[in-house]
């Protein structure tokens, strides 16, 4: 999220995107960073053990941060002006 908050801040500077648009795209970075790092790297160790397809979880993973982005999306939406 790091390389993406420094790649986001002259974009807004520059008048590109605005405060609701810089707002949903660091939560779609934000959202479920932790999970996919520890899914690809901690969890790695754990495929050998799963009765499901690798793809499932990573899967749910990624539609959980569609979600999360679109309900920061429609807080922005109703709440920032």
């Amino acid at each position: 999220t790091a390389s993406a908050v420094s790649y986001l801040a002259p974009v807004y500077e520059n008048g590109e995107i605005n405060e609701k648009e810089r707002l949903t795209f660091i939560a779609f970075q934000f959202s479920a960073g932790a999970c996919l790092t520890n899914y690809l790297s901690s969890g790695a160790a754990l495929f050998q053990f799963l009765e499901i397809p690798i793809i499932v979880p990573l899967i749910i993973i990624l539609i959980f941060k569609l979600i999360a982005t679109n309900i920061i999306r429609f807080y922005a939406m109703r709440f920032i002006k």
